[in-house]
């Protein structure tokens, strides 16, 4: 009995391990590489072993079954060979167009002619190498990439906040003055982000952006916030802050109100 408890302990663990193997893996950003070149594959592997932030989820030599193979693994960006055995990097990468358009693609190439430019226009790659390649400077071209590409996806999960946030502030209905109406939206915003209250960082930091005054700020916020909660349709208020909250508060604090709003604005729920 002893020994099946344990059994069952170790194997609870190892499944354990490997679920946290697996999570750590999704955040690193996932690399698959076909390159023709073992030699090349082998050293550039061993580059990324030792990286923290990438993962090699897959690579090959030969380019018969890399559109599978990125079907299967999901990276986030695939360097191709032209001179794949079988299956040529470009075919490969018309397949794998055919179901993906947003995987990023890294071209290797001993030919830069006017055909593989006009072909890689139309299979939106994103970077071609020449070829004879380093094995550091590829690494270094798939860390690029990985910046840059957190870079924008930062920058569109800031964009898509702010429209969050400006579409419940539309929603309550009541007209605010532009300033009103950018101070609430940023108010919003940056709830999440600082901890200390409105008063402390938030107002300064709009301050700062709008070029204006603390006070300036606090008063705009506060008449903002005061005009949604006294003149919304009751439905909408209880939508956010519930229909007890509503009901039972003939007002509400600056700080209550964008951190409540900031709530729905990151986890999506305003969409």
């Amino acid at each position: 009995m002893c020994e099946n408890n344990t059994r069952k302990v170790q194997y609870a663990e190892r499944k354990q391990g490997e679920g946290r193997a697996i999570i750590e893996q999704e955040r690193k950003f996932r690399v698959f590489m076909a390159v023709a070149d073992a030699n090349t594959l082998r050293q550039v592997c061993e580059l990324a072993a030792a990286d923290e932030e990438l993962a090699l989820v897959g690579t090959t030599t030969d380019g018969d079954h890399v559109a599978e193979w990125v079907r299967e693994c999901r990276p986030a960006l695939i360097v191709l060979d032209t001179e794949l055995p079988h299956v040529d990097g470009l075919t490969a990468a018309a397949r794998v167009r055919a179901f993906d358009r947003r995987v990023g693609i890294l071209l290797l190439s001993a030919f830069m002619g006017s055909q593989i430019c006009e072909e890689c226009e139309l299979l939106e790659v994103g970077h071609v190498m020449r070829k004879p390649v380093r094995p550091q400077a590829l690494y270094e071209q798939l860390r690029l990439w990985m910046q840059t590409s957190r870079v924008r996806q930062e920058e569109a999960a800031r964009l898509a906040a702010r429209r969050r946030a400006s579409a419940i502030v539309q929603e309550f209905g009541v007209k605010l003055g532009k300033k009103g109406r950018l101070y609430i939206i940023d108010a919003i915003l940056l709830s999440s982000q600082m901890h200390s209250g409105v008063t402390k960082d938030i107002y300064p930091a709009i301050a700062k952006t709008y070029h204006t005054t603390q006070k300036n700020v606090e008063r705009v916020v506060r008449y903002a916030v005061n005009t949604i909660w006294t003149r919304s349709d009751p439905a909408i208020l209880a939508k956010y802050f519930g229909q007890n909250y509503a009901n039972e508060h003939s007002s509400i604090g600056s700080s209550t109100f964008c951190s409540i709003l900031s709530e729905f604005v990151h986890t999506g729920h305003a969409e």
